[in-house]
């Protein structure tokens, strides 16, 4: 019999909402420690052992992202079907317009020194960067990089839509784009993928925007372009140091919180009024599909996603 348990505690009007629609397919429990009859855990790091119980089928991680370490142990059990959630698209798609548009128009720069009294850029002196007429390479077209691509060609712009190339000829387009975007997952062959070569292949005036993963981009790389102006904008809304408590923590080894030129975002893309509505319909649907044998896409453990 199928056997339901989320590891993280929901809140509990959404467990109700669960266990409702879940109610004539399986039972659903809640908390640290899978029942042994488990059989569609949700979870992004289950305890040790879980993975080789017996009557367990199916993994969940519920946000978008895969583990390394969850990756790598299902790889290890290929009878085990790993899925995630796609719930926050539209929500990591309108942060990355937002911080394009952002950097081009230099809004958050602008307002901090109106706040000083300081009136930059007024009556066209030379303030911002025009976006339509421009080209945006979308690096990792999946569903995010689909709506950012239909946003940027409402906008004016032309779009170069990047899916997986392990052959590297995508970057040949580097040069016809003034703006690139990185909407890909984090995996073995993304990581690193765009450093000094491919930053500075760009067109003037060159924009980068990252709503994906922070290690797809080399830290240091662009952190220099940054710091030298090669890069005249930088939204960044993922990074490579996170706190582990509410200590005050900066993103990076490097001080990109001293460039005028950097927009930061902490992490908070893929969140919004409805982000939590949208995770709990899109668990229901998928554990349904899961329970009635309908076969719903899986994550691609070759490729991690």
């Amino acid at each position: 019999m199928a056997h339901v348990h989320f590891e993280s505690e929901l809140e509990a009007a959404r467990i109700e909402q669960v266990r409702a629609a879940l109610a004539s397919l399986a039972p659903v429990t809640v908390g640290p420690n899978p029942p042994v009859e488990t059989t569609v855990l949700v979870s992004g790091r289950p305890p040790d052992g879980v993975l080789d119980r017996q009557p367990l089928k199916a993994v969940i991680v519920p946000w978008a992202g895969i583990p390394p370490q969850l990756l790598q142990d299902i790889r290890e059990r290929p009878h085990l079907k790993l899925y995630n959630l796609h719930h926050n698209n539209l929500a990591t798609a309108e942060m990355a317009i937002a911080l394009l548009l952002d950097c081009a128009r230099q809004t958050t720069l602008s307002d901090r020194e109106l706040r000083k009294g300081i009136w930059r850029g007024r009556q066209g002196q030379g303030h911002g960067y025009l976006l339509a007429g421009k080209t945006a390479m979308v690096y990792g077209y999946g569903a995010i990089g689909k709506q950012i691509g239909r946003v940027l060609e409402a906008l004016g712009m032309k779009v170069i839509g990047v899916r997986r190339d392990p052959s590297g000829d995508w970057k040949k387009h580097l040069s016809e784009c003034e703006v690139l975007i990185v909407a890909a997952p984090l995996t073995e062959e993304t990581k690193g993928a765009i450093g000094h070569a491919e930053l500075s292949a760009l067109k003037e005036p060159r924009l980068v925007v990252n709503i994906a993963r922070g290690p797809i981009i080399d830290e240091q790389a662009l952190f220099e372009a940054c710091e030298k102006g090669a890069i005249v904008g930088a939204g960044i809304d993922v990074w490579y140091r996170y706190p582990k408590d509410e200590t005050p923590t900066f993103p990076s080894q490097f001080a990109f919180q001293d460039l005028d030129n950097v927009v930061m975002s902490p992490h908070c893309g893929g969140s919004g009024d409805t982000t939590e509505d949208l995770r709990t319909r899109d668990l229901i649907e998928l554990i349904a599909a899961i329970l009635s044998h309908q076969n719903p896409a899986s994550v691609n453990l070759e490729t991690g996603y």
